[in-house]
């Protein structure tokens, strides 16, 4: 095997007695600390947050090892979903009481009619849509907001 990569014996067997050299005891140490941040984090942080997180506890090592280290390793950062809250739904939905809480089908055409008014921004500017529906066929007035000065297009 020696003579097929071309290096001599006794220097195969000095390469394997050789103790590890100080990158890779650095290295190992590294990746003690990137475990003890990833199981803290319960997985979540992806290697530039424990790239800071190691630059904080005052080890200088640069972002691509510890990525590398973290591949090694087999560590992947766990990817949560980020949602985000509507700041006034859950009081708007407590504000009011659905007045029809049977949900019922009208019989018939023009017994009961719903309305819903709503604003939207087009192009920079604020529009209002008003929208009346008959319950029964579905059948509705869209009110856009033309500018008539409060007047009530029909």
């Amino acid at each position: 095997m020696c003579q097929w990569l071309g290096v001599s014996r006794s220097g195969y067997y000095d390469w394997i007695k050789r103790p590890p050299s100080d990158r890779k005891c650095q290295d190992e140490e590294l990746k003690m600390q990137i475990q003890k941040i990833s199981d803290n984090s319960a997985g979540r942080y992806v290697s530039p947050r424990i790239w800071k997180a190691l630059q904080n506890q005052g080890y200088e090592v640069g972002r691509k090892r510890v990525a590398r280290l973290m591949q090694e390793m087999g560590l992947i950062g766990r990817v949560t979903r980020v949602t985000r809250r509507a700041p006034g739904m859950k009081r708007f939905l407590a504000s009011g009481e659905n007045l029809r809480s049977d949900g019922a089908v009208p019989s018939s055409k023009n017994k009961v009619w719903v309305a819903d008014v709503t604003y939207l921004k087009v192009k920079g500017q604020w529009q209002y849509l008003s929208v009346v529906m008959d319950l029964h066929s579905c059948n509705g007035l869209l009110i856009p907001d033309t500018n008539l000065g409060g007047k009530v297009a029909a």
